[in-house]
């Protein structure tokens, strides 16, 4: 979404890992500027932005992938993101950290 603005996303399963949400991504992508829309024909989800906006967002829930994802769109938006109730798994600092080290400023402040 952010290199290319757009994306598509199929349903997630296949398993038996059980429930996995995909609203934390859609709304972070969409607090960004995105818009996306269910593509029923297919069985996917379409992710599009011309050029995706910084902005202050609230997650309601601290979901590891969806914190990395939009993280990863928010640093080829235009101005500054802040992401509360983001997750902070060591995952997330490593990918924070590699962010930097690839000259994308990322402040990290786990609660």
């Amino acid at each position: 979404l952010g290199r290319f603005g757009k994306a598509i996303v199929a349903k997630p399963g296949g398993d038996k890992i059980g429930r996995r949400r995909l609203d934390t991504h859609f709304l972070g992508f969409k607090y960004l500027g995105a818009k996306f829309v269910r593509d029923p024909e297919r069985d996917v989800f379409r992710i599009e932005a011309e050029q995706l906006k910084g902005c202050y967002m609230l997650l309601d829930e601290a979901s590891i992938t969806g914190t990395a994802n939009i993280i990863m769109a928010a640093v080829t938006a235009k101005g500054t993101t802040t992401i509360y109730n983001a997750a902070c798994e060591p995952y997330i600092q490593q990918l924070c950290h590699l962010l930097n080290a690839m000259e994308l400023r990322i402040w990290f402040y786990p609660i």
